[in-house]
C-alpha cells in the first residue's frame, strides 16, 4: 500500500507504470502491478479516481468535548436524524483529533484521519487530513445514529499539534429520492461524553497501555434510540 501511495507523486504521464516492479498484495500475496494516469490509479481488481470525489460542502466547525481536568482517553460523539426514506447517495467527510472510528447505526464504516499517526512514509504533515466515505449503504429510512469514538493524542502517542480533549470534523451530503439534499454537519446538537471505558494503566515503568472495560461503555451508545 505504501509503495503505490508513493506512486501518486512520482508518476505525470498517463498508463506509465510503477517503475519499481510488481507490488505484493498482503490480501492474496499474488504479484499487483499499478498503473498510475493523472486523476487515476489501477491496480486490478482495485481503480481510484481522486477527481470523481466530490468537493466537501465545508460547512461542517469542529466540536470539542468540553475542558476536562484529567483528560480522557477517548471522547464518543452521537447525533440521530430521521430520514423520510433511504438516501440514494450518502457522502461523508470527517477528521479528528487525533483518531475517530466512525459508526453509523452500530456499524463501524470508516477509521482516520489519514497522516495522524504518520501512517504513510516520511514525517508528519502536521496538518488534519479530511477523509472521504461513501457511507450510502448503512442509512435506511426511519431512525439513524452517527456515532464517532475519538481517541485523544496521549492514547495515539505522535500527534504533536492537538489539543488532546478529543475534537471531530464530520459533515455528510445526502441525496434524497426526492430530489431533495440534506447536508449534516457537526454543530452543538451533537451529544459529547467521555470514552469512560477507556483508560490509561502503567504497564512498565515509564509507559503507559490503553485498557477497554466493557463493564463501563454505554449500552447501545452506537445505536439508534439509546
Amino acid at each position: 500500500m505504501f509503495a503505490l501511495m508513493a506512486t501518486l507523486g512520482l508518476v505525470s504521464q498517463a498508463q506509465d507504470l510503477e517503475s519499481r516492479g510488481p507490488i505484493v498484495s498482503l490480501i492474496q500475496g499474488k504479484p499487483l502491478t499499478a498503473k498510475v494516469s493523472p486523476g487515476h490509479v489501477a491496480a486490478n481488481p482495485f481503480n481510484f479516481s481522486p477527481t470523481a470525489i466530490s468537493p466537501r460542502p465545508g460547512k461542517a466547525n469542529w466540536i470539542w468535548l468540553s475542558e476536562q481536568s484529567a483528560k480522557p482517553a477517548a471522547a464518543n460523539f452521537r447525533k440521530e436524524i430521521d430520514l423520510p426514506s433511504a438516501p440514494q447517495s450518502a457522502q461523508v467527510w470527517f477528521s479528528a483529533d487525533a483518531h475517530a472510528r466512525v459508526y453509523v447505526n452500530g456499524r463501524l464504516v470508516a477509521r482516520g484521519p489519514d497522516d495522524g499517526g504518520q501512517d504513510y512514509p516520511g514525517q508528519q504533515t502536521n496538518r488534519w487530513i479530511v477523509n472521504y466515505r461513501d457511507l450510502t449503504p448503512y442509512f435506511y429510512k426511519g431512525r439513524n445514529a452517527i456515532a464517532v469514538e475519538v481517541f485523544t493524542e496521549r492514547a495515539m502517542m505522535g500527534r504533536y499539534n492537538s489539543k488532546g480533549r478529543g475534537g471531530l470534523l464530520f459533515e455528510a451530503a445526502l441525496q434524497m429520492p426526492d430530489g431533495q439534499s440534506l447536508f449534516l454537519s457537526g454543530d452543538d446538537s451533537w451529544r459529547a461524553t467521555p470514552g469512560k471505558e477507556w483508560t490509561f494503566a502503567e504497564w512498565k515503568p515509564g509507559s503507559e497501555a490503553l485498557e477497554f472495560d466493557a463493564a463501563s461503555e454505554e449500552i447501545g451508545w452506537r445505536n439508534p434510540g439509546s
